[in-house]
Order: C-alpha cells, then sequence, then structure tokens
C-alpha cells in the first residue's frame, strides 16, 4: 500500500475514534488502532494543525506524575454541512455542523422549470444564500423521492418528480458548483440522519417510514395526500436494491382506480390533508404492512419520519397492536418504536447527516479520485485544497 494512502486510512481511523469517544487520549488512540505512539502523536499534531480536533487539558483526570491529562475532541466548528430536500412543490433546507446541531433551516417555493433547471436553480440560490453566513461549506447532501442511484449520481425514475428516464445528475453538476454534492433517496436519507447522529447500534436492522403530506406530483399539484416511502437499515447499511427501487411502498390492499397508495377511495384521499381521522385511518393500513415487515425481519426498531411525528400517540398504540397481533408466540417482539425529531426538515437533515458520514468514512482504496468516490481524508484534503473552504479558525479571524 502506497504510504499516502496508508497515512489518509489512518488518519481517518485516528479522527473516527476521537468522534465516537470525546476526551479521549492519544494512549487510548494508539491502543484501541493497535499503531504506534508515535504514529499517533503525528496524525493527531497534523489534525489539529488543520483544526479538525482540539487539544484540551481535563482538570479532572491527571496522570500518575501529577500532569493534567490532555485529551483530544472533535472541532465541531471546523465545517458546515448542507442539506436540501426536493419535494414536488416545495424544497427544504438544513445546515448542521459536523456534530448534526442545525444551524440553520428554511423553506422555498420550487420554482416552475423542468427539474435539470430547477434543481440549479435549488443548489445555486442554497449555495449563496449559505454563503452570506458561513465561510466553511464542507459539502451538500440531496434528498431526491424516487429511484437513486447514490454512487453514480442517477436518478432513475420519480413519479413524484415526473422524471421517466434516467437523469445522471453527478453528470450534469461536474464543473458547475464549488462544493461537492451527494444524492440519495429521500426515505433513504432519513436512515443516514439516524445511521449518522443517534448513534445506533453496530449491525442494527431497522426501517424508516417517511410520511408527508404533499402534491401527488409536480404536474397535479392540486391533488394533494398522504405519501409514504421507506428507508430500509440491514445490518447497520443502507439497503438500496439491485435497482435502487427498495421501499417503494403501496399496499396490497390497493386497487387500480385508487390514486394514493392506500385502499381508500379517491375521494378520501384528497380529505385527508384537513381530516385527522381519515389520516389516522390511512396510517393504520401502513402500520398493518410494518407490522409484518417487523416481525419476519427481527428488526430492532421502526423509525418515523416527517408528518408522523404529528401523529405519535395514535401510531405508538396502533403499531403495538399490529405487531402483537401479527405475532404467533406468547411474548410479543421488542422493538424500538422512535419518531424523528425534526418533522418537515427529516429529509434535509438526514441528505446532510449522508454527507457528514461520508466524510468520516475511511477511504475506500479501489476507487477512482471522482469527487463522489472521495471519502475520509481524501474528502476533507480535496476540500480544504480547492481553494473554496475558509477554516473556522481563518473565518473568525476575519
Amino acid at each position: 500500500m502506497h504510504p499516502s494512502i496508508k497515512n489518509s486510512i489512518n488518519k481517518t481511523r485516528v479522527l473516527q475514534e476521537i468522534r465516537k469517544r470525546n476526551g479521549i487520549s492519544r494512549i487510548e488512540i494508539a491502543k484501541i488502532l493497535n499503531l504506534d505512539k508515535s504514529t499517533i502523536s503525528k496524525i493527531t499534531s497534523d489534525l489539529l494543525e488543520q483544526n479538525l480536533i482540539l487539544d484540551k487539558k481535563s482538570s479532572e483526570e491527571s496522570t500518575h506524575a501529577g500532569r493534567k491529562r490532555i485529551s483530544l475532541g472533535l472541532n465541531n466548528e471546523y465545517g458546515v454541512v448542507i442539506g436540501i430536500d426536493i419535494q414536488t412543490e416545495y424544497y427544504n433546507v438544513v445546515v448542521i455542523n459536523l456534530s448534526g446541531e442545525m444551524l440553520l433551516n428554511y423553506r422555498e417555493r420550487q420554482p416552475d422549470l423542468d427539474f435539470l433547471d430547477s434543481f440549479d436553480f435549488i443548489i445555486k440560490g442554497t449555495i449563496l444564500k449559505c454563503e452570506e453566513k458561513y465561510n466553511n461549506i464542507l459539502g451538500i447532501g440531496v434528498g431526491i423521492p424516487g429511484h437513486v442511484d447514490p454512487k453514480k449520481g442517477i436518478i432513475f425514475q420519480s413519479n413524484p418528480l415526473n422524471i421517466t428516464e434516467p437523469l445522471n445528475i453527478y453528470s450534469f453538476i461536474k464543473t458547475k458548483y464549488k462544493y461537492p454534492i451527494y444524492l440519495d433517496n429521500d426515505a433513504n436519507c432519513c436512515c443516514w440522519g439516524d445511521l449518522t447522529f443517534r448513534n445506533g447500534k453496530v449491525n442494527e436492522d431497522f426501517i424508516v417510514a417517511l410520511g408527508e403530506i404533499r402534491s401527488l406530483n409536480r404536474k397535479e399539484q392540486e391533488k394533494r395526500s398522504l405519501v409514504v416511502g421507506l428507508g430500509i437499515v440491514i445490518g447497520g447499511k443502507v439497503h438500496t436494491g439491485i435497482n435502487f427501487s427498495a421501499g417503494e411502498f403501496k399496499s396490497i390492499f390497493w386497487e387500480n382506480s385508487q390514486v394514493s397508495q392506500f385502499s381508500i377511495s379517491n375521494e378520501t384521499a384528497g380529505r385527508i390533508p384537513g381530516d385527522r381521522n381519515k389520516t389516522v385511518n390511512a396510517i393504520e393500513e401502513l402500520l398493518k404492512h410494518l407490522a409484518l415487515f417487523s416481525n419476519s425481519f427481527n428488526l430492532t426498531k421502526v423509525v418515523f419520519a416527517g408528518v408522523f411525528n404529528d401523529y405519535k400517540v395514535d401510531i405508538t398504540r396502533l403499531l403495538k397492536k399490529e405487531i402483537s397481533r401479527n405475532w404467533g408466540y406468547p411474548n410479543d417482539p421488542e422493538v424500538e418504536i422512535i419518531f424523528t425529531p425534526f418533522g418537515d426538515y427529516d429529509v434535509s437533515y438526514g441528505s446532510a447527516g449522508m454527507v457528514v458520514e461520508r466524510i468520516f468514512t475511511l477511504p475506500d482504496i479501489t476507487s477512482s479520485d471522482k469527487i463522489e468516490d472521495l471519502a475520509g481524508m481524501d474528502l476533507i484534503n480535496y476540500i480544504s485544497n480547492s481553494g473554496n473552504f475558509v477554516s473556522h479558525a481563518e473565518s473568525m479571524e476575519r
């Protein structure tokens, strides 16, 4: 392995440990990673110089020599990440720091343009607005409803956005913007929000149900109802399926004449935005499916995002009932039911989390040097060397 590749991997490993264990010492890192103390000392010196980590003395712990214990922590103010959720009528934007703290959020209406022009308008406008507040943008994550290949940046199809043929977004944006941009399916982005910031168990299996009350597609914005997408995590990894369609939901009770994803009549579907009881009835139909998935795949938790946050009591009661009804043994399975905290901004928050996760992921020595393939210190170095990035320390000096 080339020394520069090995150094990049080891730096990322050290950064991962500091992120996981705030206040860890150099000696502890060396033991955990089985690396020489001199190697750790060199790496941490480099990370301190880059302002990625902070060096602090603890007043509570001392070495045997009586000196204060020096611990290391992630510099959460090193940079910010933008997350964007593109919907049929609106787009939602959040800005977070490396610890996941939300610094800014806002919603704006979609421009009346074809998709690529609209995408360009949204990205450029978001960058301009965020650059007024932040000099240290690390990257942008984008959540899209539809079948998305996050590695190649291709949207294969999206009924909500009226995309019927594959669109290569990474090819479209190749030289357009200063910052690295990544995209994924919107429900999968909610998975990234959980995996990145909610300290899930390693190799956890869970499902995210994203609910939105919006128009069914961009062309028919007067038709609004409850829309559901599922994100699936197996063994701690987001499962996309071979055709990137994993998580597509349509009720098994659905019939051809119905415009929604449920068995409810078109008239009832149209009344959902203002009728809580009708909405709960549709949600109950969804929960029958989630109970089956939960029991069949022995999931550790079911996560609810988006509008479902407004129905916590009903969902918790009904899902427990359906899980019990669907189970064939005396003791009901233990399944955690979680509600994400950001409502309309769950997708954009998760989109930003997807980028943060990439920043702390080990570089893949088999990948190309394309920006969409970079991770860990390779990505950080690309950003810092691109001329578009100003560190937090430098911005404070200005």
